[in-house]
């Protein structure tokens, strides 16, 4: 077993922490709308919120990624897999579809 280095772990709590953020935006959305800023907690909208919690979260992916704990192939080749299996079985998400 390979074990981690103290900057793959610190890269891994960092990501785990970027994922409960989107969750939690995420939830925040489907609670409160897109355009709401929850009664003034937060700063700016729901969306501009959550595509913030993405944007550091694709950060933490890039850096796993640069640091050996993911593939990217791998990443791209799950991504496209899919997006063909919500083609196949989504009712209302098609992958061809902007909205």
């Amino acid at each position: 077993m390979i074990k981690l280095t103290e900057k793959q772990d610190e890269i891994l709590t960092i990501l785990i922490e970027e994922c409960a953020e989107v969750i939690q935006a995420a939830t925040k959305i489907k609670r409160f709308g897109l355009d709401s800023n929850n009664q003034g907690i937060n700063e700016h909208d729901n969306h501009i919120h959550m595509s913030m919690e993405v944007g550091d979260l694709m950060a933490m992916i890039k850096l796993s990624e640069d640091n050996g704990i993911i593939d990217s192939q791998t990443v791209r080749n799950s991504a496209t897999q899919k997006l063909y299996k919500l083609d196949k079985f989504s009712t209302y998400i098609k992958s061809k579809d902007t909205k």
